[in-house]
């Protein structure tokens, strides 16, 4: 999935799925923040990013309507990520990796959860999402997250940390 992504004239992915899960309504879209695909990119030879923001908007503006939880993902830096889930109206939980924090922390920015779990590949996010709402009934997921190690065992390896970031640009 991918809201913001276009190939040529037409959507490169589908920009959101819509679930009924026990009888709740979950749309899941997501976004790719610039320094996901830096406009130097080989991919951008083919794809287009349109802005995250905008593209986000007008998603959630046109699911929040027949969606009872909104999940939206974001690989996007950790500012644009905090941005997002401040800014963009109905938005219930916006997980986003790509921030290069070791973070896989949960905050209720306004009425959207934001949930952190990027950190450059040392480790996997895990997010569990329960719908759930309040007196009013206005829809409020609780959300669970931790990260996960990836090959926990596996012993620093100082030399190739060097040349794995000597081969980014």
């Amino acid at each position: 999935l991918c809201a913001n992504l276009v190939a040529s004239k037409s959507r490169a992915f589908l920009p959101f799925r819509i679930w009924n899960l026990n009888g709740v309504t979950v749309a899941v879209t997501a976004v790719l923040g610039g320094t996901a695909a830096p406009g130097d990119a080989p991919i951008r030879a083919f794809v287009k990013l349109e802005d995250a923001g905008a593209t986000l908007a007008r998603t959630v503006r046109d699911l929040r309507p027949v969606a009872d939880v909104t999940l939206m993902f974001a690989h996007v830096g950790r500012e644009e990520a905090l941005r997002l889930a401040r800014t963009v109206a109905g938005i219930d939980v916006l997980v986003a990796g790509h921030t290069g924090v070791h973070a896989g922390g949960i905050e209720r920015l306004g009425r959207t959860t934001y949930v952190d779990v990027g950190e450059r590949g040392h480790r996997v996010g895990h997010v569990r999402v329960t719908p759930g709402s309040d007196a009013r009934g206005t829809s409020i997921p609780q959300v669970e997250a931790a990260l996960i190690p990836i090959l926990p065992d596996l012993p620093a390896a100082p030399e190739w940390d060097a040349r794995v970031r000597g081969n980014r640009r």
